[in-house]
């Protein structure tokens, strides 16, 4: 039977998935899927995004994800949020903002 790793929420902590990988590789697991939320809250969301982008098979949109990738008006947002989202979105290059965007919420698999 084939092992399929699955892993999230990795909020920018690019310490914590490096270990992760490093874990899976380890188990000889070929296959990762990532089901969101690699962004946001970390100061290395742009490098956890890479990593993600090389080494996962499947890539799930999460809320923090869809949050930072997305263009919106600063009227609808509360300060704090205005701050949270101009910071992680500096996190990020215009191409991986675009990549977020492009993630869906669901993928089915027949």
């Amino acid at each position: 039977m084939e092992k399929i790793a699955i892993i999230s929420d990795i909020h920018g902590n690019l310490e914590a998935l490096k270990a992760v990988f490093n874990d899976i590789e380890n188990r000889g697991i070929k296959r990762i899927f990532c089901l969101g939320d690699i962004v946001s809250k970390g100061a290395n969301s742009s490098l956890c995004l890479e990593l993600v982008r090389e080494k996962c098979e499947v890539i799930i949109k999460g809320n923090n994800d869809q949050f930072i990738a997305k263009d919106r008006s600063h009227d609808e947002m509360t300060e704090l949020d205005k701050k949270r989202l101009n910071w992680n979105q500096s996190m990020l290059t215009n191409e991986q903002r675009e990549f977020l965007k492009i993630f869906h919420f669901v993928m089915n698999f027949i």
